[in-house]
């Protein structure tokens, strides 16, 4: 690759990968957010940031970028991060600990920048070092806190000495916490998930394979506002100790990827103590059924304004749906046209956007569609009907297309 590579003088968000020479490029000073992603670390870079004057430099991601120096060229660059940083992520998916060198310029940076209110971490292979930078956060109250974590596939012993280290140098409390432990092997990731940083705002936990206690021990503080919680094809009805433990002042809610085969206990559980002001609720890929519906229905809170049931087995909409709710999405569910008109015409008139698979608009479902749907005049306040294809071949396009946005 020759020649210069042109950036705009007036850039603001700019992401670099795969750049060999940094002779060709010129960093402009209007940008707000920088990524530099798949790179290896050169001098020339170091030289191109000294020389460098942003005005309003707020967010860093430095993503696989590779130092063959032992770390010290990647942490000479965070040691030139300019103070105007606000969020600072840094991931490396190819080394199995974070060098002593960035460790110790992770802290300080911390330390360095006086508004910094995100913090991203991720490890390849491992877990080592994090805890010198985990001790440099503040104790209380730090804004947003993320951590990709993976389990050593080599010296199981020595990661539990690594994970004890980390849990002791936790923050006690962050407000925005996301968690993704997917790749931490059973015993390392019970450890860590009970002894987490609690939450007080927002938290999201991606955990494969999930035990009874981890279940039992999540931190779910009472002023929780947004939960969202992965799973993969969790079966035990465990989970409902989970549900029971729901705050009630969650405003969002998000669960994903179970196995219900069946789920009544763990449904009915999460009927039962469904939060009473929740906004936004997803329960997407978990194999529920009408059965399922039928407990949730008299479930929905009175302040739902989004409900998303996609990728599940229903051969119906919900029903029992509050006035208010904006937008419902029921793609990949094999809807049955037999018994649209049961719950379409129970649909709150409120509902602006409403999302499915064209193969589900059947004669019923179009007529119930036309009936309970009020007829706007104005284009841009008509209901929003979504399919992931389209519907250049729906038979019944001609009909919907008076009364609604088709997407």
């Amino acid at each position: 690759m020759g020649g210069m590579i042109f950036v705009p003088p007036q850039c603001q968000q700019l992401a670099v990968a795969f750049i060999q020479s940094w002779d060709m490029i010129m960093l402009p000073p209007t940008l707000v957010q920088l990524e530099l992603t798949s790179l290896v670390m050169h001098p020339s870079l170091l030289d191109v940031f000294s020389a460098w004057t942003p005005h309003a430099l707020r967010k860093i991601v430095l993503c696989d970028v590779i130092d063959f120096d032992g770390g010290a060229l990647v942490a000479a660059l965070i040691e030139r991060m300019p103070l105007t940083v606000m969020s600072f992520d840094v991931s490396c998916a190819m080394v199995d600990e974070v060098p002593e060198q960035q460790q110790l310029a992770l802290a300080n940076l911390i330390c360095r920048l006086p508004s910094l209110n995100r913090l991203g971490l991720g490890v390849g292979y491992g877990i080592a070092g994090l805890d010198a930078v985990m001790r440099a956060l503040p104790r209380i109250g730090f804004p947003s806190l993320y951590l990709n974590l993976r389990s050593s596939p080599d010296d199981a012993a020595k990661d539990s000495e690594i994970v004890a280290r980390l849990v002791a140098s936790f923050p006690t409390t962050v407000s925005s916490l996301a968690f993704d432990g997917k790749g931490l092997n059973t015993e390392h990731a019970l450890a860590l998930v009970a002894s987490l940083p609690r939450a007080t705002d927002k938290l999201d936990v991606f955990i494969h394979d999930w035990t009874t206690d981890m279940f039992r021990e999540l931190p779910l503080l009472s002023t929780l506002r947004e939960l969202r919680v992965t799973f993969r094809n969790v079966e035990s009805d465990d989970l409902q100790l989970l549900f029971a433990r729901l705050p009630k002042t969650l405003e969002s809610l998000d669960i994903g990827t179970w196995l219900c085969n069946p789920a009544d206990i763990r449904v009915h559980t999460l009927a039962l103590n469904m939060p009473p002001q929740l906004t936004s609720f997803r329960i997407a890929r978990c194999g529920l059924d009408d059965s399922d519906l039928d407990l949730l229905d008299r479930a929905w809170p009175d302040t739902l304004r989004y409900l998303d049931l996609s990728d599940n087995w229903c051969f119906r909409g919900p029903m029992g749906l509050p006035d208010g709710l904006q937008k419902l999405n029921l793609k990949s569910n094999p809807l049955r046209d037999q018994v649209a008109r049961t719950w379409v015409v129970a649909l709150p008139t409120s509902l602006r956007m409403l999302e499915l698979e064209a193969e589900a608009m059947g004669a019923n479902m179009v007529s119930a569609l036309l009936e309970r749907i009020p007829v706007q005049n104005s284009s841009w306040r008509r209901m929003k009907i979504c399919s992931t294809f389209g519907f250049g071949k729906c038979p019944f396009r001609e009909q919907l297309v008076p009364r609604f946005n088709l997407m």
